[in-house]
């Protein structure tokens, strides 16, 4: 299974395998707060065709965005055809095994202002 794991993430490192309620699922972590976590769950893709598309656009979200913001707010509409698979979980059971998480929390933090200092050499 190790192995399994070790090219799952080396092929598709947006995807993350996660266990809630002793199931084991795929998807992508929409976002992830202190008491819901809320996951656009692969196993729930049905046609070859929907999963070639999540996967294409996974992949673009992971190479072109900083990857904290969620995939939702990154595509706008265009990933809105995927919202029959997007589920909540209670936070509390929801258990990463593998892969990357984004959670919004995360960005409200305040930045720190760098101050720049200018030492001046005056002639007499």
């Amino acid at each position: 299974m190790a192995s399994e794991l070790q090219i799952l993430q080396d092929r598709f490192p947006f995807l993350t395998l996660f266990q809630y309620a002793g199931e084991e699922m795929i998807g992508v972590v929409q976002n992830q707060g202190k008491n819901v976590v809320s996951c656009y769950v692969y196993n729930k893709l049905t046609t070859p065709e929907q999963k070639k598309l999540f996967l294409e656009l996974a992949q673009v979200w992971w190479a072109e965005s900083n990857r904290k913001i969620p995939i939702n707010l990154f595509f706008r509409s265009d990933f809105d055809i995927f919202n029959f698979c997007v589920c909540n979980f209670v936070a509390k059971e929801f258990k990463i095994i593998s892969g990357h998480s984004v959670s919004l929390h995360t960005l409200n933090h305040k930045r720190v202002k760098r101050r720049r200092v200018e030492l001046i050499i005056k002639d007499k």
